[in-house]
């Protein structure tokens, strides 16, 4: 190096008016040789500066110092992730699909199973795997509109936790691998050795699936289909028993209601099938004409839902009182207002009364 580059180098490894590091502030840091030099290299830690540190690191532990000192190596980091990629080569059709066009995606319809009213879906695919969930907009259930789970549904195909293969079970709880030949084997002998076939699935809508499992329950005498919603509301189905005799959960018409009174059901978020709900309601909150009707949205509810979010009046209640707060309102209306068809009925008027106190 010249002198007059020298000169011009120790110029600029003067103080600096901002400090990166506590150290600078000291005056020895700035007379120190070694560390003139080692600001005046092109990288402050060298990438082989750094490995050579790891080498020499104690293997029984890393103190903080050693640990913040690799960490911030960022050209150190960085060199150990310029490793080129492997080679994937794309292998064209032999014979191409008449359908596909490599490029352009294709769409399929289905049914989504995340809840038992079995949304319409259209599945986007590229090459033949699924890609993308949205609503079909000719379903006349959730009409084009999908909730948040039924997205998230797609991802269940790239788990990389699910199995690869079937497994079998052994008596003493033990699983092993098995090909899908012995499978089928094992349940075909098994079949043909039972007097009584059960089988339990989940709530299947599609007609094609309905009419496969007919046929397949026609080989036997004694069969039975037992269909399984972990999510059913086995509540609603006996309230409706009770009130009207059919033990079925209703489909609650929102498009025909002038007022809607909930207590504690976020139908619009996580209760029933918020999707067709969401959609049948808002068709009461759009005014395309002067003579339309605008409902109302009063919401009991002891948490922030989105069903009370978007009412029109909203009443905090303590979790757990939801029946309370029915019963005061059904005594409001019915012994103080007396309104509707219990009007003047002493028995529902001494019912009201005495679960009033006993709440």
């Amino acid at each position: 190096m010249e002198p007059t580059q020298q000169k011009a180098t120790e110029k600029n490894l003067q103080k600096p008016r901002y400090w990166l590091s506590p150290e600078e502030l000291k005056p020895e840091y700035w007379t120190d040789e070694a560390q003139q030099a080692r600001n005046a290299q092109e990288f402050y830690d060298k990438p082989i500066e750094t490995l050579e540190k790891i080498e020499s690191m104690d293997r029984s532990g890393v103190s903080r110092r050693d640990f913040l000192t690799v960490m911030g190596a960022s050209m150190a980091m960085a060199s150990f992730a310029c490793a080129r990629r492997p080679v994937n080569k794309i292998i064209p059709y032999v014979v191409q699909p008449q359908e596909l066009t490599p490029g352009n995606p294709l769409h399929f319809a289905s049914t989504c199973r995340e809840c038992a009213k079995s949304c319409g879906l259209l599945v986007k695919t590229r090459e033949g795997r699924p890609i993308k969930l949205e609503g079909n907009d000719s379903h006349p259930v959730n009409q084009g509109k999908l909730c948040a789970q039924g997205q998230a549904s797609i991802l269940n195909l790239y788990d990389p936790e699910r199995l690869k293969q079937p497994m079998k079970g052994a008596k003493d709880g033990s699983k092993s691998a098995a090909n899908w030949a012995e499978v089928d084997s094992l349940v075909a002998v098994a079949l043909k050795e039972s007097k009584k076939v059960r089988i339990v699935s989940l709530p299947e809508s599609g007609e094609s699936a309905r009419r496969a499992m007919k046929e397949f329950m026609a080989a036997f005498s004694d069969v039975k289909w037992i269909e399984v919603d972990p999510s059913a509301q086995d509540d609603v189905a006996d309230g409706q028993s009770e009130s009207y005799g059919t033990h079925v959960v209703p489909e609650l018409a929102f498009d025909r209601a002038e007022m809607v009174v909930s207590f504690g059901a976020d139908f619009l978020g996580t209760w029933g099938n918020s999707v067709e709900n969401a959609q049948k309601w808002s068709k009461t909150r759009k005014l395309k004409q002067a003579k339309d009707a605008f409902s109302k949205l009063v919401v009991f509810e002891g948490n922030m839902s989105i069903t009370g979010a978007s009412s029109d009046e909203r009443f905090p209640i303590l979790p757990g009182t939801e029946v309370a707060a029915a019963l005061a309102l059904a005594n409001e209306l019915i012994v103080v207002q007396k309104k509707g068809k219990f009007a003047g009925n002493a028995e529902v008027a001494s019912y009201l009364a005495g679960s009033v106190e006993e709440w």
